[in-house]
């Protein structure tokens, strides 16, 4: 393995430390531009955690286009904070509750 001057090594570490405060710079430029810091919206962990769910969940919702108004920001989703939760989809009444049930008690008499 090649051994690096101290200097060589020193160099390279602003480099990258530089690059991360540029994009991150850039990211709130395009933030102030698109109006999106004025306008009130929250990043995934935050809706995430108003209404008591998994990011990643949130994060799955929003390419599903189930939620309202996200849209992509960098590598995070931005939300408009007013949003709703997403009606769940799932069956809760109805014909389908107790199903298996009736299905058991229908083969035993049977």
């Amino acid at each position: 393995m090649a051994k690096y001057k101290p200097e060589y090594l020193a160099r390279m570490e602003m480099t990258k430390n530089n690059d991360r405060e540029n994009v991150a710079k850039g990211l709130v430029e395009f933030a102030d531009n698109k109006g999106i810091i004025d306008k009130g919206f929250v990043t995934a962990k935050e809706y995430a955690s108003k209404y008591n769910l998994h990011p990643r969940t949130v994060q799955i919702w929003c390419q599903e286009g189930r939620i309202e108004g996200a849209f992509k920001f960098g590598q995070s989703w931005a939300i408009p904070d007013k949003t709703p939760r997403p009606k769940d989809g799932r069956y809760k009444n109805g014909d389908w509750v107790g199903y298996r049930k009736r299905e058991r008690k229908n083969r035993m008499e049977n």
